[in-house]
C-alpha cells in the first residue's frame, strides 16, 4: 500500500490524470516493490500553489505515504522517475517539484475496521 497525493497548479485533463496514476503505479512497483493492487492516488490540479514566490509556472508537490521504509537509493530513483513522469504528462519541470516520503508502521494504518500491523 502506498497513498500518493499529487498537488499541482497545472490544469490536467482526465487523460493526463490517468497517465500520472498509471505511471505512479508502475514506478512504485518497479522501483520500490509496492503492488498497485493496494495503491491509492489523489490528484489535485489547478490548485493555487506557489513556488519561489510565484505561481506563474507549473509546479507540484507529491507526497508518498507507505508502510515500511524505503532506502535512500529507492527514494532517489523514485524522485528522479516521478520528475520525468510529471514532465512528460503535465509539463512540470523537475526543478519545480518537491517529493516527500513518509514511511510508517502498519499499526499507523487502518483498513476494513482493523489496523494493518
Amino acid at each position: 500500500m502506498p497513498y500518493v497525493e499529487v498537488i499541482t497548479n497545472a490544469k490536467l485533463n482526465t487523460a493526463a490524470e490517468v497517465a500520472i496514476k498509471a505511471g505512479l503505479g508502475r514506478l512504485l512497483y518497479e522501483i520500490a516493490g509496492k503492488d498497485e493492487q493496494w495503491l491509492m492516488v489523489r490528484i489535485v490540479s489547478e490548485e493555487e500553489l506557489f513556488f519561489k514566490g510565484s505561481s506563474d509556472t507549473h509546479n507540484a508537490f507529491v507526497e508518498i505515504r507507505y508502510v515500511g521504509s524505503f532506502t535512500s537509493s529507492v527514494k532517489q530513483k523514485l524522485t528522479q522517475a516521478i520528475g520525468q513522469l510529471l514532465q512528460e504528462t503535465a509539463k512540470i519541470q523537475p526543478d519545480k517539484l518537491y517529493v516527500h516520503f513518509v514511511g510508517g508502521s502498519g499499526s499507523d494504518w487502518g483498513w476494513k475496521g482493523e489496523l494493518l500491523g
